[in-house]
């Protein structure tokens, strides 16, 4: 049997960006310390539901910070609007 754990980033009330980042990132290493094989991102732009608008930018930091973690996308949406993308990333 295989564990994963699944990121959404949701932004509470009065949390910071910058928080959920550090603590999304702190999670993922102690999956990764608690033997868990994957970690899954998703895509959100311009809402508090998901603040991860460029997952690939994320999962690099996470690959940066991990050994072993399996790194997916379980929500990244189809690439129809370019200059939003780019300006995310």
């Amino acid at each position: 049997m295989r564990f994963a754990t699944f990121h959404l980033m949701t932004r509470p009330d009065g949390a910071t960006s910058q928080q959920i980042v550090v603590e999304t990132l702190a999670e993922a290493e102690l999956a990764e310390e608690l033997g868990f094989d994957r970690v899954w991102l998703t895509e959100h732009h311009a809402s508090d539901h998901g603040i991860c608008s460029a997952p690939s930018v994320f999962a690099a930091a996470l690959a940066a910070r991990t050994t072993r973690i399996g790194i997916g996308y379980a929500g990244s949406r189809a690439r129809s609007d370019r200059n939003a993308v780019a300006a995310a990333q």
